[in-house]
């Protein structure tokens, strides 16, 4: 897999992972963080509201809708790194070669995202520490 692979053609598990990430996160860093990144309206914010409220997962709906306007990983990992969502990013960034291909952002050059981040690297069904 590499940065320009639609979103939509991500394998499963990923995918998966991803969701269980940002659905757990706080609003900064969950799924209202980078729906106020990438949804289209307030409305559909809501929408995952509700839909978080009945038990689904708001991160994949968001994120399928996404997807749907042709959205590769590069933009989602673009998001990531303005959220400054180390984790969400390092399950991307593990899955391939991704990291020479990342642009300079913020006014400096990633070399090694995963490395420069400031959160430690979790593992997803770990329990939260503390």
């Amino acid at each position: 897999m590499d940065s320009s692979t639609f979103l939509y053609d991500v394998p499963p598990f990923i995918i998966e992972r991803f969701c269980k990430i940002m659905d757990i996160g706080d609003d900064r860093f969950g799924w209202r963080g980078l729906a106020t990144r990438i949804a289209p309206s307030w409305s559909e914010v809501r929408v995952m509201e509700r839909l978080e409220a009945v038990g689904r997962s708001p991160t994949s709906e968001l994120l399928w809708s996404w997807a749907q306007q042709n959205k590769r990983v590069q933009d989602l990992i673009s998001v990531l790194q303005d959220m400054g969502h180390c984790r969400a990013l390092k399950l991307f960034l593990d899955q391939g070669q991704l990291t020479n291909k990342l642009p300079i952002h913020a006014g400096y050059w990633l070399d090694n995202p995963v490395a420069n981040c400031c959160c430690p690297a979790t593992d997803v069904d770990s329990p939260p520490p503390g």
